[in-house]
C-alpha cells in the first residue's frame, strides 16, 4: 500500500489529494474510511513561527503567557493596606477611575500624585510632599489580591539615608461602601499641640473588613511617630486588646470602647490610660489630604 504524503513533502497540496482519492478507490471501503482520516491528519500544521505559543517558548518562557498578560485584572480602586518587616503599616486610598488616590503619612494622609499602570501589570504610585517634605514612591506589580513591591522615600533631610521597604498592599475593602459603617471603624486620637508647638498624643485607625479588622496605631512624641501595624485584634463587647511591633519588640495595648471614643493603655510601654475621640469616618480621613506640591 502507498504512504499518503503531506503537501509540503510532496511539494503540492493538490497533488497529494489526487494520490490518496486514487488509494481510497482500489481498496475496501472501510479500509478507505481509515484513509480519509489519515488525510485529515495530513493536512499541514500552522506555521510554526507565526505561533504566540512557540514564540514564547523560543524565549524560554511557557506557552500560552501572552493570554494570561491579556487576561490579567486591572488595577481596582479601593482600600489596600500591609506591613513591611519592621512593623510600619502602609496605606492608600485609590479610585483608579478618578486617577485620585491618598497616602497615609502622619501626621495627615497626602495625595498621590502619580497613580501609573503598565500594560504588563506594573504599578508607580507617588505621593506629594508629606511631614517634613518626605515623598513616597511605591513601584511594583498587581498580585492576585493587591499590589507587591517596595517603597522608596526621597526628599528626607541630607542626613539621613532613604527608607526602603518591601510591602505587599492587600486591597482590604472597596473605596468608601455605601453602607453605615459599624460602630467601631473610624480614626481616633488625642493628638494636640504643646506649649512650644511640639506634637503629643496618639492617634488609630480602626477598619472592620471582609477579612476581619486591621488598623494602625501612632504615637506622637514632639513629632509625628511611624505609623504601626495593629496584630492580633481582638474585640469583644466593649473591650479591644491589639499588638504592635513597636522599635523591633512586640507591645500590646488594651482598651475599651464607649461610645465616639476609646480609652487605650499599654503596660510595655509605660504608657497610661490614653482617651481618643473618634475625630472622622475613614472616608473624611482618607480625604483631608495634604496636597501641596502636586502639578
Amino acid at each position: 500500500m502507498k504512504r499518503c504524503v503531506t503537501a509540503r513533502q510532496a511539494g503540492s497540496l493538490a497533488t497529494t489529494a489526487r494520490r490518496c482519492r486514487g488509494l481510497v478507490s482500489s481498496v475496501a471501503p472501510w479500509w478507505g474510511w481509515f484513509l480519509v482520516i489519515g488525510i485529515i491528519g495530513c493536512r499541514p500544521a500552522p506555521d510554526e513561527r507565526n505561533s504566540p505559543g512557540a514564540a514564547a517558548s523560543k524565549l524560554g518562557e511557557p506557552a500560552g503567557r501572552g493570554n494570561e498578560e491579556q487576561a490579567r485584572e486591572p488595577l481596582l480602586s479601593g482600600v489596600y493596606f500591609g506591613a513591611s518587616d519592621d512593623g510600619r503599616a502602609w496605606l492608600v486610598f485609590l479610585d483608579v477611575q478618578s486617577q485620585w488616590g491618598s497616602f497615609f503619612a502622619p501626621p495627615r494622609t497626602v495625595r498621590l500624585c502619580e497613580i501609573t499602570e503598565t500594560t504588563t501589570g506594573g504599578v508607580t504610585l507617588q505621593s506629594g510632599p508629606a511631614f517634613r517634605g518626605v515623598r513616597y514612591r511605591f513601584e511594583g506589580e498587581l498580585s492576585s489580591d493587591g499590589m507587591d513591591g517596595r517603597f522608596e522615600t526621597t526628599g528626607d533631610r541630607p542626613d539621613r539615608r532613604p527608607a526602603s521597604a518591601h510591602v505587599h498592599l492587600k486591597r482590604v475593602a472597596d473605596l468608601f461602601p455605601t453602607e453605615a459603617p459599624d460602630a467601631v471603624t473610624g480614626y481616633y486620637a488625642n493628638v494636640r499641640f504643646g506649649p512650644e508647638g511640639d506634637l503629643g498624643g496618639m492617634e488609630l485607625i480602626l477598619m472592620n473588613v471582609s477579612d476581619g479588622p486591621v488598623g494602625i496605631v501612632s504615637l506622637y512624641e514632639g513629632v509625628p511617630g511611624a505609623p504601626y501595624a495593629l496584630e492580633g485584634i481582638e474585640s469583644r463587647g466593649d473591650t479591644l486588646r491589639f499588638g504592635a511591633l513597636i522599635g523591633g519588640r512586640e507591645h500590646r495595648f488594651s482598651g475599651v470602647l464607649r461610645g465616639e471614643s476609646v480609652t487605650l493603655e499599654s503596660a510595655s510601654l509605660s504608657l497610661p490610660p490614653q482617651v481618643l475621640e473618634r475625630r472622622q469616618s475613614i472616608e473624611q480621613f482618607a480625604k483631608l489630604v495634604m496636597s501641596a506640591g502636586c502639578p
